[in-house]
């Protein structure tokens, strides 16, 4: 089963960044973080770092078979002046 963990960090300029880690990704399944695929490495783990501008935002991970299929992790986050809110919302 795969383990994902989140993380969100403010950074200057009226940004932040979200880091996304995980293991136990099986063979032959992709990672997809923010819309962009993240390199799998030959033990199931991967790692991913987004910069976002101030605001809301919603991110999205998923964890994909060839046909498609699999699990979906969405975050909304809010990037403010005094540092990041986090909310969550577990997989569907």
């Amino acid at each position: 089963m795969a383990r994902i963990s989140w993380r969100a960090q403010q950074i200057p300029l009226g940004s932040g960044t979200v880091k996304v880690q995980g293991s136990g990704i099986p063979a032959g399944h992709t990672v997809w973080v923010a819309g962009r695929q993240i390199p799998v490495d030959p033990q199931g783990n991967f790692a991913a770092e987004e910069i976002l501008p101030a605001g809301a935002h919603s991110v999205e991970v998923s964890v994909l078979d060839d046909a498609g299929n699999g699990s979906l992790y969405l975050r909304d986050l809010e990037f403010q002046t005094h540092g990041p809110v986090l909310r969550r919302h577990w997989p569907t």
